[in-house]
C-alpha cells in the first residue's frame, strides 16, 4: 500500500545488476557468472524439485563452503534453450563471524514442487 496515492501498488522486480552483485561478493570469495544463465526444474539440496525459471549460475565460492548443482539448461535467448548440465545455483558458507547463502541470481521466486 502506498500511503501518498492511497492505493495497492504491485512491485515490478526483474533481475538485478550482477557486476554490482559481484563487486560486494568478491572480498567473500564468490561471484555469479555474467554470462551463463540457466533454467530448468530439478532436485537440488535435498529439495525433490526446485523451479528456477531464469537466473545466473554460481561462478566462484569459498573452498569451505558447499554448493549445490542441479540439472539446468542454458538460455541462449528469450524462450529458448541450449545445452541441459549440471550447473551451481546453491552456496552456503561460513564467512568470519556471519554466513553466506547464495542462491541463483533470480527473476522469479522459486518454487519447490
Amino acid at each position: 500500500f502506498d500511503d501518498n496515492t492511497h492505493s495497492q501498488w504491485k512491485p515490478f522486480t526483474a533481475g538485478c545488476d550482477i557486476p554490482s552483485l559481484n563487486k560486494l561478493l568478491i572480498p567473500l570469495g564468490a561471484s555469479f557468472s555474467e554470462s551463463k544463465v540457466v533454467s530448468g526444474v530439478s532436485p537440488v539440496a535435498g529439495f525433490s524439485s526446485i523451479g528456477f525459471s531464469s537466473g545466473n549460475t554460481i561462478h566462484s565460492f569459498p573452498k569451505i563452503g558447499k554448493v549445490y548443482n542441479g540439472y539446468f539448461c542454458e538460455v541462449t535467448s528469450p524462450g529458448k534453450t541450449g545445452t541441459c548440465d549440471y550447473h551451481p545455483i546453491l552456496g552456503l558458507s561460513d564467512v568470519g563471524i556471519g554466513k553466506l547463502f547464495l542462491f541463483g541470481d533470480y527473476y522469479y521466486y522459486f518454487e519447490v514442487v
